[in-house]
C-alpha cells in the first residue's frame, strides 16, 4: 500500500449522500494510507508521494457488489440457460432449503445480532417473509433481501409491504441480470430507488451471470425503462417528455446505494473526504469512452473492465495502468482444475437426470 498517493488532474464523477444529482468537476484527490484526506483543484505534491496523472481520466467510487456467490466462480458456463427451480434442484439447494419457523427465526436473528453481526441477509423471490419479519418484530435497519421480486407486483404507493421495508431501515440487493433469466421475477431496484428504500445491486451467481456491475446498472435500468414503456403503451397514456430513470439512477444504484444498503455510506460509495480510498480511475480515451462527454453515463452505458486503468481498494492499489498488480496466470490454473474437478464429479448429463426426475414427480415449476 503506497503511504501516500495524488491522482493529478482527473475528472471525479460521484454521488453525494442526501442528493439524487451526482456531481461531476475536475479535481485531485489526496490519498493517504486507507482514506481521501484531500480534494482540491490544484493540489501540489509532496516529496514522498506518489503522482498518478489523470488528465483525460475519471475517477469514481468503488462499485458496490450486495450479493455474490463468488464459490460459483468454478461452474462458470455451466448454469447460464437455467432456471431457478432447475438450479435449485440440480445444485441440491431445494434438499437443504431452510425455512424454519418465525420461532426458529426470531432465535436465529437474536443470535446474529448478540455476535454482533452488521449484516443479516435471507433471499425473497416471492415469499412473504418481509410481513413475517414486520409482524415478528424482527425486520430491522441491518436486513438485506436478496431480490425481493414479490414488491414488483406490488405497485401501489401506499403498499404496506413496501412501506414496511422503509420504515424499518431494510435493504434490498437487486440482481437484474439473474433475476430476468432464471425467472426469478422482475428487478426491483429502480421502482426501490424512487420509493425511498435502500437498494443496492448484485452480480449474484457468477456461474451464470457477467462478473461486473457495469452490466447490473445496465439491466436494471433499461429493464425498467422497457417495463415503464410498456405500461405507458398498453394503458393508452401520453408518452413522457423524458424517460422516468436516468443514467444518474442507475450510477448511484452501483456505487452509493449499494453501500447504504449494508450499511458502510459512512466509508465508501462516493468520492469525499473521510472516506475510504476505495476508487476506480478509468481511462477516457479509451476505445468505449473516448467522445463521452459526461462520466455518468460514460460509465453506465459504454464501460467495461479494460476501459479501467487503475483501482484502489482501501488504498491498496490493486490494478495498475490497466493491469493486475497481483499475478492472475496461477490463480487461473488453479480454478481451471477446480473446476474441471467439480464437473467430473457432476457430469450434465447426472444433473440432467436429477432435474428430469424432480419435474416427473413435481410437475412443471411456478412462475
Amino acid at each position: 500500500m503506497a503511504s501516500k498517493c495524488l491522482l493529478k488532474g482527473g475528472t471525479i464523477a460521484t454521488c453525494v449522500q442526501g442528493s439524487t444529482t451526482p456531481q461531476v468537476y475536475k479535481a485531485d484527490v489526496l490519498i493517504e494510507g486507507n482514506a481521501i484526506t484531500r480534494i482540491a483543484e490544484d493540489i501540489s505534491p509532496q516529496a514522498g508521494v506518489e503522482v498518478i496523472d489523470c488528465t483525460d481520466k475519471w475517477i469514481t467510487p468503488g462499485f458496490v457488489d450486495t450479493h455474490r456467490h463468488l464459490f460459483m466462480t468454478v461452474l462458470r458456463g455451466n448454469q447460464c440457460d437455467w432456471l431457478l427451480s432447475e438450479y435449485m434442484v440440480k445444485m441440491a439447494w431445494y434438499d437443504a432449503l431452510w425455512r424454519g419457523t418465525m420461532e426458529m427465526h426470531k432465535e436465529f436473528l437474536a443470535y446474529a445480532r448478540s455476535i454482533p453481526v452488521s449484516i443479516i441477509t435471507a433471499h425473497i423471490v416471492k415469499g412473504p417473509q418481509i410481513l413475517q419479519w414486520r409482524d415478528g418484530g424482527i425486520l430491522g435497519a441491518d436486513v438485506v433481501f436478496s431480490h425481493c421480486n414479490v414488491l414488483a407486483d406490488r405497485p401501489a404507493l401506499d403498499d404496506e409491504m413496501w412501506a414496511a421495508l422503509k420504515e424499518s431501515g431494510a435493504a434490498i440487493a437487486s440482481t437484474p441480470e439473474d433475476e430476468l433469466g432464471m425467472a426469478h421475477g422482475n428487478p426491483v431496484a429502480l421502482d426501490a430507488l424512487q420509493r425511498g428504500v435502500k437498494c443496492g445491486l448484485g452480480v449474484d451467481a457468477t456461474s451464470i451471470n457477467s462478473g461486473d456491475i457495469f452490466t447490473q446498472m445496465r439491466f436494471a435500468l433499461q429493464w425498467a425503462r422497457g417495463h415503464d414503456h410498456e405500461r405507458i403503451h398498453l394503458n393508452k397514456e401520453t408518452p413522457p417528455f423524458h424517460n422516468k430513470y436516468s443514467s444518474a439512477d442507475a450510477f448511484r444504484l452501483g456505487t452509493l446505494g449499494g453501500a447504504e444498503a449494508l450499511g458502510l455510506s459512512n466509508l465508501i460509495g462516493t468520492v469525499e473526504v473521510g472516506k475510504r480510498a476505495d476508487l476506480v480511475v478509468f481511462d477516457a480515451s479509451s476505445v468505449n469512452l473516448a467522445g463521452a462527454a459526461d462520466p455518468i453515463t460514460g460509465v453506465v452505458f459504454h464501460a467495461a473492465s479494460e476501459d479501467v486503468e487503475t483501482v484502489f481498494v482501501d488504498g491498496e492499489i490493486v490494478k495498475r495502468g490497466g493491469k493486475l498488480v497481483h499475478e492472475w496466470a496461477p490463480v487461473a490454473r488453479e480454478l481451471k482444475k477446480r473446476a474441471d474437478e467439480v464437473r467430473e464429479r457432476w457430469p450434465e448429463d447426472k444433473l440432467e437426470e436429477r432435474w428430469q426426475k424432480w419435474y416427473d414427480t413435481n410437475g412443471a415449476p411456478i412462475f
